[in-house]
């Protein structure tokens, strides 16, 4: 029972760990920039791009019918390899961030 209680315990710190690395944005979806980022902007006007999405995101980005809504997004930060003009990699690398999660928010009628 003991050894049960600490793996439980250990499984909900790794999980917690997770939520902490994870941040929320609210925004409008502005399109995509000449470098293939994801540009959102909030009410204030801030504008965050995000370089990549997760495998388990299931909306469509590239999709022009989604410019201008709105959408909560989940994003974490990443690890970029970086690479030459040839597309070889650098050894160098930069943060960026990664949509994990994404949900459309309907607006009121």
């Amino acid at each position: 029972m003991k050894t049960f209680v600490i793996l439980v315990f250990i499984l909900m710190s790794f999980a917690n760990i997770n939520a902490q690395d994870q941040h929320k944005f609210t925004g409008t979806f502005s399109g995509i920039t000449d470098n293939y980022y994801f540009n959102f902007k909030d009410t204030d006007g801030k504008i965050i791009e995000f370089n990549e999405m997760s495998d388990d995101v299931t909306i469509d980005l590239f999709d022009e019918n989604v410019i201008g809504k709105k959408f909560e997004i989940k994003w974490k930060v990443i690890t970029i390899e970086l690479t030459d003009e040839s597309g070889e990699p650098t050894g160098e690398t930069t943060t960026g961030k990664q949509i994990v999660t994404i949900k459309e928010i309907l607006s009121k009628k």
